[in-house]
């Protein structure tokens, strides 16, 4: 008597189940996740895909970018995807893109948080004063201001005396 209840419920529970876990995969990856990281950025970690869920694993893609906290625009590069390699001999697999990264310093670049504007003081506070080198320059100089860019891989950093 077990065995043809328990058949009869798997029947009628099993494709209820199946719906319902589908429409909950449906919503979650619309969801948008964004979460206040400081005073110049925002990141957003929602679901690019319905996760995979299997009897050994669950699989989340995450977006995961940084944007300036009042520009919610997508870097100008894209991200490039990547798989882990297939393990089974740990109980959690973390993987981070370089877009993750990218995406963080272009952020705060965008946000203003690299700015930074030495005065005269503050640099010859650091530099032995002479008449004949750097020192005589920089005691005249009124401020300076220093700028960094992002040039593909590496953060190029100009310093510019006013």
């Amino acid at each position: 008597m077990e065995k043809p209840i328990l058949k009869n419920l798997n029947e009628m529970l099993c494709p209820i189940i199946a719906n319902e876990v589908e429409a909950l995969n449906a919503n979650l990856s619309t969801l948008e996740v964004l979460t206040k990281i400081d005073n110049y950025t925002l990141l957003d970690y929602s679901l690019i895909s319905s996760p995979e869920i299997t009897e050994n694993y669950l699989d989340l893609n995450l977006k995961g970018v940084f944007y300036p906290l009042e520009n919610l625009v997508d870097p100008y590069f894209s991200p490039v995807p990547f798989v882990l390699p297939e393990r089974s001999n740990s109980m959690l697999y973390i993987g981070i893109a370089e877009y993750f990264f990218k995406s963080a310093s272009f952020a705060y670049f965008t946000a203003g948080a690299f700015n930074v504007t030495l005065s005269t003081k503050e640099i010859s506070n650091h530099f032995v004063q002479n008449s004949q080198g750097l020192g005589n320059v920089l005691s005249r100089v009124a401020s300076t201001s220093v700028g960094l860019v992002i040039l593909g891989q590496r953060l190029v950093c100009s310093l510019s005396l006013n």
